[in-house]
Order: structure tokens, then sequence, then C-alpha cells
């Protein structure tokens, strides 16, 4: 089930109508199963994480991996996506790396207690090489 298509709560709602890149929902897609992933072991023991937490992980990239695959193969030729792999990849992290501070800005206003997702997702998304989710794209 899919929800949440109002847009960013935090714009008003003609904001909201902007035309924006079609990535921008692939990135909010893309946090919903890394986020789903780390929600899973937020309420966890110690013990329970660290056994959890490399499946999570596992999951969370291989549904990243292959939503963004069938994304790519369904939209490819479309004209609405950029031309080269490496502007759809620079505009991807662009987008998720703003996702991911709204992320950050919700958490801390709202639920304070879980704001270590997204920052964690920040930490990965700024040095890749050290992330738990780097594969997912």
């Amino acid at each position: 089930m899919f929800i949440d298509f109002e847009g960013e709560p935090s714009l008003a709602m003609n904001e909201r109508r902007f035309k924006r890149p079609a990535l921008k929902d692939v990135a909010g897609m893309l946090r919903s199963f890394q986020y789903a992933a780390a929600a899973a072991l937020k309420n966890r023991s110690t013990e329970e994480r660290l056994t959890l937490e490399e499946v999570a992980m596992a999951w969370a990239s291989e549904a990243c991996r292959n939503y963004l695959k069938g994304y790519r193969e369904t939209a490819e030729g479309r004209g609405f996506l950029p031309d080269s792999a490496l502007a759809f990849e620079d505009q991807l992290s662009i987008l998720l790396l703003e996702k991911v501070a709204a992320e950050v800005q919700y958490e801390l206003s709202y639920r304070p207690s879980w704001a270590d997702i997204p920052l964690g997702a920040v930490c990965s998304l700024i040095n890749p090489d050290k992330s738990a989710f780097s594969n997912s794209l």
C-alpha cells in the first residue's frame, strides 16, 4: 500500500504543485525502503540489533536495487530522466540528501528519539564507503 502522496508537508499547497524532477519520487521510495529496515531495528535489544542488522541492510539494499532497476527499465527513453548515467546518479544523490535532510528536520521536531535513523543516512550519503546502505544505489 502506498500513502503520503500529498507532497512535502512543510511546503504550502501551491508549492507542492510545482514540477519537480522525477527522481525526487524515486529518492523518496528508496528512503522508504531504507527507513523501514532501520525502523525495524529501532526498539530491539542490542543483541537483536547486532543479529538482525545485516539482514535488514541486505533487505533494504536489495529492495532499493530492484526498485531502481525496474524504474530505470520502465522509464528508459521516455525523456524525463537525465541522459547520462553520471547525471542520473548525481541527481539522485542530491535528491536523496534533500530527502534525508527533511527527515532529520521532521524527526527532530516530532520524534527526536528517531533522529538517529536519518542522521545515520546523512553520514552514509556523505561517506558512502562506510555506509550500511551504500550498495543500494
